[in-house]
């Protein structure tokens, strides 16, 4: 079975931003179970950026947690793999988050939009994979699981067709946790990309490995057109619990890159491979730029606290639980 992808849906017409005179909506970019991402056009600086916008009212009260979680985290990840997030303010539906907006559209529609066989070459793969092992990697050394790491979550600031590489972006963090929290309990994320210890719902799981399991998800996604687990098939679960799955022989893939994959998709959480050792992997390594690993230790340095913004995430999110309450769309906490 390929990959397949939930249609977006809903009135594409509907100016969220019309209360909001920073900002000109230029068009809907998507619709998901919690929420609509438009494109606009930044008027203070003339950018065009991604605004995500979260129902205002019972939905943030009822996640609130989640949303904080978001904002806080989002706003700690300063990297040039991982999408900017700029602001955050009120209009009077919703509470919305300005992104830096990505013009290469999603690693899944870039995977399928590859003729005829609907996959990327294993070099293209390196690339991309390499991409998000450094970014991921960052988010890990600041305490950041990702915990929704798929295709769709992958975004191109670039799609190569004007024969430059494709530039990575990594977005979503609606589904974070920062390691200084609770430990990870709750099955969160999607369902194919899961690690079998989200699955099984185990008391508490690490996060990180977690992570690294749907990165492999990835890799297998992109060399081969399919995941490689089909949500379709009874016994689904199951088999991701057990790590049971084929390697297609219809696609040539370098030992060394198999190596790697299957050592990523193993469902013991401590014998899967860590990042330390994806990152010394003779595969991963080849054709890596120079200075490629030594650029999150130089971001590192400097940085503030998680917290940083803490006071400002808390005052606006709480407003947002209220809906139309005065001073929408001027109250801006820019990060």
């Amino acid at each position: 079975m390929g990959l397949d992808r939930d249609k977006a849906n809903g009135a594409h017409d509907v100016q969220y931003l019309a209360s909001v005179h920073h900002y000109q909506q230029i068009c809907q970019l998507g619709q998901g179970t919690f929420g609509v991402v438009v494109k606009a056009l930044d008027l203070r600086t003339n950018q065009e950026v991604a605004v995500k916008l979260l129902p205002r009212g019972d939905f943030v009260r009822n996640y609130k947690t989640y949303v904080k979680r978001e904002i806080q985290h989002h706003s700690s990840l300063r990297h040039p793999l991982i999408v900017s997030l700029k602001e955050v303010f009120l209009t009077p539906t919703h509470l919305a988050l300005s992104m830096e907006y990505a013009q290469g559209g999603d690693l899944f529609a870039y995977t399928l939009g590859h003729k005829p066989h609907g996959h990327l070459g294993e070099q293209q793969a390196r690339w991309i994979f390499q991409q998000l092992i450094i970014g991921l990697d960052f988010c890990h050394r600041r305490g950041v699981a990702n915990r929704d790491l798929k295709l769709e979550n992958l975004l191109l600031d670039r799609d190569g067709r004007d024969g430059t590489r494709p530039l990575l972006k990594i977005c979503d963090f609606g589904y974070s946790k920062h390691e200084m929290n609770s430990s990870a309990k709750t099955g969160v994320g999607t369902p194919v990309y899961m690690a079998p210890e989200v699955i099984l719902g185990s008391n508490k799981y690490d996060a990180k490995q977690a992570d690294i399991w749907s990165c492999g998800v990835i890799l297998y996604a992109m060399i081969y057109g399919k995941y490689p687990f089909d949500a379709k098939e009874p016994r689904f679960a199951r088999k991701i619990v057990a790590a049971q799955y084929t390697i297609p022989t219809n696609v040539p893939v370098s030992p060394e890159c198999l190596h790697l994959l299957t050592r990523l998709l193993v469902a013991e959480p401590s014998q899967r491979m860590s990042m330390a050792e994806i990152k010394v992997h003779p595969w991963f390594l080849a054709g890596l730029p120079v200075g490629a690993l030594e650029m999150n230790d130089y971001l590192m340095n400097g940085l503030g606290p998680l917290d940083e913004y803490q006071t400002k995430i808390d005052a606006i999110v709480e407003q947002s639980q209220v809906v139309g309450h005065p001073g929408e769309g001027e109250w801006m906490c820019t990060l």
